[in-house]
Formats: structure tokens, C-alpha cells, sequence
């Protein structure tokens, strides 16, 4: 089942924790409005695919992958979230692609850079539009980052 022209249903609940990871028709909705408000304005925009590397968590797969408490990926309240990446773009130049390109306003409510993918989150209520990146050095783990030169967010050399 799709979600939105270029993102499934699978790829949104995928786990490879061994554990039942099945959402509620509500969790679905807020999964399809991540798809269709976030996801695809990347995908669409960028001209390449996107790759989902985690979407939506029940509390048990959270827990088994090391996830934070109230993680947004558990779609609790009007939140989704998904950690995505796209081959020949690094997590840093992506996120500055969300937060910076001039083709639409991207509307999130969250895009932190972690070492090897981006963590994109929705809301259907009130989104924060919050960059930030994994910091070790802080208190809370995140910090925002500061840029100097960055490339172009697109990965001119992929093939599909």
C-alpha cells in the first residue's frame, strides 16, 4: 500500500528487530502526512529517491533499537518521523537541502543531522521547523549547528 507516490507502507514500518511493529489506522494518517507533506517535497524537489532507514516504531521496537522515550518515530500526539539518507549526499548537505532550498518551503518539525542519516519528524498541528545536529559534547546530545561553505544537497552522481 502506498503512502504517497514514491513512499509504502513497508518502508515506513520495516524493523529489523524481529518484533511486531504494526501501527493504528491513527499512526497510519500521521505516517501518510509525513509522506506526503515531508517526504515527497524532498524526493520530488531533489529529483532522486529517498531512503528510509526507519519510520515508524511500536514502544517495544523503540525500546529493542535504543530509541528515546517519547521518540517521534512512535507517532504518539501529531507527530511522525523517519531517518532517511540519499546516496551521494551527505546527512549534512541533505539537511541543509530541507531547511534551505528555494524551490518550496519545506515545512518540518524536526531535521537533526546524525552521523549517517537525518532524522526528518512532521506534525499535523504546529510545526517547530528545529535543525539540529548530534553533539556529544552537549547536555541534551544536539546542538545547532553553525555552516560555513556547503554543496549543493544533491546527489549529482547517483544512479537509480
Amino acid at each position: 500500500m502506498n503512502l504517497s507516490p514514491h513512499f509504502t507502507y513497508s518502508e515506513m514500518v520495516r524493523t529489523t528487530s524481529g518484533l511486531p511493529n504494526n501501527p493504528t489506522p491513527e499512526q497510519v494518517e500521521r505516517l501518510r502526512h509525513l509522506c506526503l507533506f515531508l517526504l515527497e517535497p524532498i524526493r520530488t524537489i531533489m529529483g532522486v529517491p529517498v531512503d528510509v532507514s526507519s519510520g515508524f516504531r511500536t514502544p517495544e521496537v523503540n525500546a529493542a533499537v535504543g530509541g528515546k522515550v517519547n521518540s517521534q518515530h512512535m507517532c504518539l500526539g501529531p507527530w511522525a518521523a523517519a531517518d532517511i539518507w540519499v546516496r551521494g549526499t551527505t546527512p549534512r548537505d541533505l539537511a541543509l537541502f530541507i531547511v534551505t532550498n528555494r524551490m518550496v518551503v519545506i515545512e518540518y518539525d524536526q531535521v537533526i543531522i546524525e552521523p549517517t542519516w537525518v532524522h526528518v519528524s512532521y506534525s499535523s498541528v504546529h510545526n517547530r521547523m528545529e535543525l539540529l545536529q548530534r553533539d556529544t559534547s552537549s547536555p541534551t546530545g544536539y546542538s545547532v549547528p553553525s555552516f560555513g561553505p556547503v554543496g549543493t544537497g544533491r546527489a549529482e552522481h547517483h544512479t537509480p
